[in-house]
C-alpha cells in the first residue's frame, strides 16, 4: 500500500504488518494522524467495511444516517436529532463506515475525527434503519431513493486512498458498490429537504423491520 499526500508519503505492507512513513517536519503529528487516517481506512474496507462521509444518529438502537458533502449540515441534523427525539444520540457527526455485524448491515464511527462532545460510542455497531442526503432548503420534505441510486451517491465520498493504481481503484469500486446496494436495500433511503429551524416529521416515522 502506497501513501502519497503533500504531508507524508510512505509504504505499508499490511500484511506483514510493516512499512515506512516519511512526515511533514513543518505539521508532524497533523501529518502522522493523516497517515494513519489512510491506513486504518485501508484495513476497515479490507476487512468488508466502506467508509461513507456521513453522520449517525441513534434512536431505538437502529441508526440514521445523514450523508452530505462538508457544510451540507450533517452536524446540524444530527444535533437537532439528537436534541428533538427522546434517547437520540450521536454515534459520528461526520464520518463512519457502513458494513455488517450478525449478519446485518450496520454502521461504526471512525475511530479519528468529530467532536467528542457529540459522539456517543466509537466502538459499537448499529443496523441501518435510514439512508438520507441532505438539501437545506426553505421547506422540510423527503423525496424518495431507490437504494441503488442511494449506494451510488454514499460511496461518491471521498476516500484518502483513492490514488492507488486504477486496477485496484476499480476492483474497490465494484466490490463496495455491490456490497452498498445489498446494505441499504432495507433501509429507506431519501433526499432530505431541510430548513435550520425545521425537520420532516416522518425521517424518524418509519421504523424498518431489522
Amino acid at each position: 500500500m502506497f501513501l502519497r499526500d503533500a504531508a507524508y508519503c510512505g509504504k505499508v505492507e499490511l500484511g506483514k504488518g510493516r512499512g515506512e512513513i516519511q512526515v511533514s517536519a513543518q505539521r508532524p503529528v497533523e501529518a502522522f494522524g493523516l497517515a494513519y487516517r489512510h491506513i486504518f481506512t485501508r484495513l476497515a474496507v479490507d476487512g468488508g467495511w466502506t467508509f461513507v462521509h456521513a453522520a449517525g444518529v441513534l434512536l431505538d438502537d437502529r441508526a440514521w444516517l445523514f450523508a452530505g458533502s462538508s457544510g451540507a449540515g450533517k452536524s446540524t441534523i444530527a444535533g437537532m436529532l439528537a436534541a428533538s427525539e427522546q434517547g437520540a444520540r450521536i454515534i459520528h457527526d461526520d464520518q463512519l463506515f457502513l458494513g455488517t455485524s450478525e449478519g446485518k448491515s450496520a454502521i461504526r464511527a471512525v475511530p479519528y475525527m468529530g467532536d467528542e462532545r457529540f459522539i456517543h460510542d466509537r466502538v459499537g455497531a448499529w443496523p441501518v434503519n435510514a439512508v438520507y442526503f441532505l438539501r437545506q432548503d426553505t421547506r422540510a420534505f423527503v423525496k424518495p431513493m431507490e437504494p441503488g441510486p442511494a449506494a451510488a451517491r454514499l460511496l461518491a465520498a471521498p476516500l484518502e486512498w483513492l490514488d492507488e493504481p486504477s486496477n485496484a481503484l476499480k476492483d474497490y469500486l465494484g466490490r463496495s458498490l455491490n456490497r452498498l446496494v445489498e446494505l441499504v436495500r432495507g433501509a429507506v433511503c431519501g433526499e432530505l429537504h431541510f430548513s435550520l429551524t425545521e425537520l420532516p416529521r416522518e425521517i424518524t416515522s418509519d421504523r424498518r423491520t431489522l
